[in-house]
């Protein structure tokens, strides 16, 4: 399990240094497809909003919460 967690980290690390050339204040990575370590779940169409000036995760949504906020199921 921790062996899970820190390739889960070390790819969202990728993704954020790879993504800090944006010329706007939020960056948006669509990550087709995540695992979630505590559930152990696969969940679908998560996208993740990073500040590329400091590098932090803002905002994490998918598919199921914008349903839910959308009231689309």
């Amino acid at each position: 399990m921790l062996i899970i967690k820190l390739y889960a980290l070390i790819s969202l690390l990728i993704f954020i240094s790879t993504n800090t050339f944006a010329e706007d204040d939020v960056s948006h990575i669509y990550c087709g497809q995540m695992l979630d370590v505590e559930s152990e779940e696969i969940i679908d169409g998560v996208m993740i909003s990073v500040d590329p000036k400091t590098e932090k995760v803002i905002e994490v949504n998918s598919n199921i919460q914008l349903a839910a906020a959308n009231n689309t199921f």
